[in-house]
């Protein structure tokens, strides 16, 4: 599976610090998509980055986020289910955006969170209450919405 860029953000996952990395070779293609770059078979291997990058950014992150799926292949699933794995390890979160229209699939369960649905600008982002995007909590086995958590009240006076 190969990476584009990685940053530190907060936005991704309210109340946490990421180290998010923008996934390549996505195969949405969603229309007004915002990273159209990540379509790409371009980048850097992210089993061969992911340890050390976790390990200079350790103290500065709270979670690690996924930007995208790859091709969706069971070979990456199991990838990411390393991954998740070894981040667990450093006490860190995982959050997922897939980016599909699809329901949480078994193999999604190796993430704290989730995100789920395409960019449909009459919807709008997940800040936007009228979204047609999704965020999922995984604990136990099960799934709760937590979409709400990035609806700020706006003019409260």
């Amino acid at each position: 599976m190969l990476f584009f860029d990685y940053s530190i953000t907060t936005l991704e996952l309210p109340g946490e610090t990421c180290l998010t990395f923008f996934i390549t070779e996505c195969q949405n293609r969603c229309a007004d998509c915002h990273s159209p770059e990540l379509w790409q078979p371009v980048g850097t291997k992210l089993n061969e980055c992911f340890n050390p990058l976790i390990q200079l950014y350790r103290k500065k992150i709270s979670g690690v986020c996924f930007l995208g799926e790859s091709k969706n292949t069971a070979k990456e699933h199991a990838e990411f289910a390393d991954l998740c794995q070894t981040a667990r390890a450093f006490g860190l979160k995982t959050c997922f955006y897939s980016g599909r229209d699809c329901q949480i699939e078994n193999w999604m369960f190796c993430f704290d969170f989730v995100k789920i649905g395409s960019y449909k600008k009459e919807y709008g982002p997940i800040i936007e209450r009228m979204t047609n995007q999704r965020m999922y909590k995984i604990s136990n086995g099960h799934y709760s919405d937590v979409t709400k958590l990035f609806w700020h009240e706006q003019n409260q006076f």
